[in-house]
């Protein structure tokens, strides 16, 4: 039997709408009949409309975000369930601010890109010659394979570190420690850390594996600062936000410093904890406890509705004016790491990239904190899409939820694609 582009799509989004059958129904408490906002979709996108509404349903996530982009226009933006339950407050697409946790390492890797087209950065220039500021805490050994570190290895997560083996160090319990190795009250900042980390050894040579590392793209955002004399997210404003006209803010650790039009963000299959800022003495939702979002802004800290996420996503990787084809190509570049060899899929410059023999390509990010999952993907034809979640659902290995969303995206946007 033969099937057309077309049909091939929506055999795809059946099969991701029967996957939800296998989504636990516990995530959160029973909710309202979920309520959907924003314009109404064109015909070709209401299946996906549908879809998200099932997902969202079927997981008990409280509220999320959608939007499209097709060769620079935006063409689906929807709300569906609540920015806030106990309020009744319903997602707006065009106002309702999530947090967008490691979706932010592509916009530091983009802005790191920017610096290199101005001639100010190479790939290859070691990182801590250019961090000569940074020293260990007293009496620490430095590892002698610190100073091999180029900004390629931080970009591809093959600088050394493998929060597998040793831990994250943006995280708790590593914050509070590193602040007690340094004999400073309160949570270490990101200098801080970085002092600490200096004074550790690496967990395998740079250049020769790739671990995920949030703390390699703090370090990134480091490097802007120093090469540019301006604090990372100037910068990044002045290059990336301000051209491709959007907006997106600094997003913040504790609950009462939410920014107007955040959402709230629920955890609740995990453990509250004390904080470590300064608020009550009661113990809080784990959303607004494990993480300093304040320090880890070029790692995990940006927030942003997901329409404006989606204009500049799109615009960093297909506006020659922003970036230009020979700069964003390295995105494209497959690192020379073994774990590589042969494979269609590995991590480059911030992105997980697909790319087939025919020279077609998507490229793929997603992230995760308490509270929080987002999703960012473009393809070759010219198609960006952005999802954002205000509560994760539980984590399982392999990651349904994630392949859930992005079957039912695949299938809807092939659609897209065949009806052009």
């Amino acid at each position: 039997m033969k099937f057309n582009a077309k049909t091939l799509a929506e055999l795809c989004i059946l099969a991701g709408m029967a996957l939800l059958c296998l989504a636990p129904p516990n995530l959160a408490s029973e909710l309202p009949d979920l309520p959907v906002s924003g314009a109404m979709p064109p015909r070709e996108l209401r299946r996906l409309d549908t879809a998200v509404q099932t997902l969202v349903t079927r997981w008990n996530v409280p509220g999320a975000a959608v939007a499209v982009m097709r060769n620079g226009h935006l063409i689906f933006s929807r709300g569906y369930g609540y920015a806030d339950i106990n309020h009744q407050q319903v997602i707006d697409p065009a106002r309702s601010l999530f947090r967008i946790a490691s979706v932010s390492k592509p916009i530091t890797a983009a802005a790191v890109l920017h610096l290199i087209q101005e001639g100010k950065l190479n790939l290859d220039d070691k990182a801590f010659d250019i961090l000569n500021d940074f020293q260990p805490a007293p009496g620490a050994k430095v590892d002698k394979r610190l100073h091999s570190i180029t900004v390629r290895d931080l970009l591809n997560m093959s600088a050394g570190w493998d929060k597998e083996r040793s831990g994250d160090p943006i995280l708790q319990p590593y914050i509070s420690l590193a602040a007690k190795r340094l004999k400073q009250s309160g949570p270490a900042d990101f200098d801080t850390t970085v002092r600490y980390m200096m004074g550790r050894k690496l967990d395998f040579s740079p250049g020769t594996k790739f671990a995920y590392s949030n703390f390699t793209y703090g370090l990134l955002g480091k490097i802007i600062e120093k090469s540019t004399k301006k604090d990372y997210q100037t910068y990044v404003r002045e290059t990336l936000f301000n051209p491709a006209g959007v907006q997106l803010y600094q997003g913040h650790t504790r609950e009462e410093d939410r920014l107007p039009d955040e959402v709230v963000y629920y955890a609740p299959l995990e453990s509250k904890a004390k904080s470590f800022l300064p608020t009550s003495s009661k113990r809080v939702a784990a959303p607004y406890a494990r993480a300093y979002i304040e320090t880890d802004l070029p790692m995990i800290g940006w927030v942003s509705t997901a329409p404006q996420l989606a204009v500049l996503m799109d615009k960093i990787l297909s506006d020659d004016a922003l970036l230009s084809p020979a700069v964003r190509g390295e995105v494209l570049n497959q690192p020379p790491l073994s774990c590589w060899q042969g494979k269609k899929k590995y991590f480059s410059m911030g992105w997980e990239v697909t790319r087939d023999a025919s020279g077609q390509y998507s490229l793929f990010k997603d992230g995760t904190l308490p509270g929080t999952r987002a999703f960012v993907e473009h393809t070759a034809d010219g198609i960006t899409w952005v999802a954002l979640f205000n509560a994760r659902p539980p984590q399982m290995q392999p990651d349904k939820f994630s392949l859930q969303i992005k079957q039912l995206m695949a299938g809807s946007l092939d659609i897209v694609t065949a009806n052009k």
